[in-house]
Order: C-alpha cells, then structure tokens, then sequence
C-alpha cells in the first residue's frame, strides 16, 4: 500500500515538471508566472595596476616556469593580487601585468613592507612557446627576467 502512494505522489509531481507553464511544476511556484528575464553580462573593470613591481622570479619548472612577483602599492589594503598575461608587440617577450583591487575606503600607509604584495602564475612552455623574456609591468615601472 505505502509504495502505491510513493508512486502516486511521483507520478503526480514529475508529471507537473514536464509542463512549462503548468501550476504543478514547482519551478513556476514563486515567480508568478513571469517569463524568465535574459541573463546580462556586465564585464567587471580590470583591477588597477600595482603602483611598482620590487622584485620578479622565475623558476623552471617540469612543464613551464613559475614566475612570482612582488609589487608595492601607495597604501594598504590592496588585494586580491594576479598576473595578468597581456598582448606584447615582441614575440621574444611574455608580458603580464601586475594588478590589484584597491582597498575600500582610506587606509593608513604603513612602513614599505607593510605595503608589499606577492603574485604568482604558473606559465606552460606551450604559452611561453619562442618567448625569451618575461616582463612583469606596474603603472611606474617593469621588471624583466631572461630565461635560460
């Protein structure tokens, strides 16, 4: 008897989720009938660039090279630090950008370290591909290694 009511139940609610429209389906429960709204794609402004670039590495690794650099910035706060890979006019150079959110509101400035941000990216031979050189840009300066 309990497993007729089991298939009753599912064979009630599953036949209201194949209706679109239908008042059975649950999907239409709380949005009142209204037709979905197209998604927007709004695309996010690019963080700043880091004021300068202090310090760049790169290590070989099997596969590619991790190249970490280490920037400062005008105050604290700045996060969410990345390398960014941009267009280089110079096949012989890979460029990425040093880039960073800028703190909400004022910050204190603090001592120079304090102010200090790492970011690193792990590059494959296939994307260094003829590349040489690997420049790491900030907005007053560049720092540039030499592989091997």
């Amino acid at each position: 008897m309990r497993a007729i009511a089991t298939i009753c139940v599912l064979a009630t609610g599953l036949s209201g989720c194949g209706l679109g429209a239908s008042r059975l389906n649950p999907f239409n429960w709380l949005d009142g009938g209204s037709q979905p709204v197209a998604a927007r794609t709004v695309a996010a402004p690019a963080a700043p660039l880091a004021a300068a670039v202090v310090a760049l590495e790169a290590a070989p690794t099997p596969g590619g090279v991790i190249v970490t650099a280490t920037a400062t910035n005008p105050t604290q706060g700045y996060w969410d630090a990345a390398l960014v890979p941009v267009p280089s006019g110079d096949p012989g150079v890979l460029l990425l950008e040093f880039r960073m959110e800028p703190p909400p509101g004022r910050q204190p400035v603090g001592a120079p370290a304090t102010r200090e941000a790492v970011a690193g990216l792990f590059v494959s031979t296939q994307d260094l591909g003829a590349a040489r050189a690997i420049a790491v840009r900030g907005a007053t300066n560049q720092r540039i290694v030499r592989r091997q």
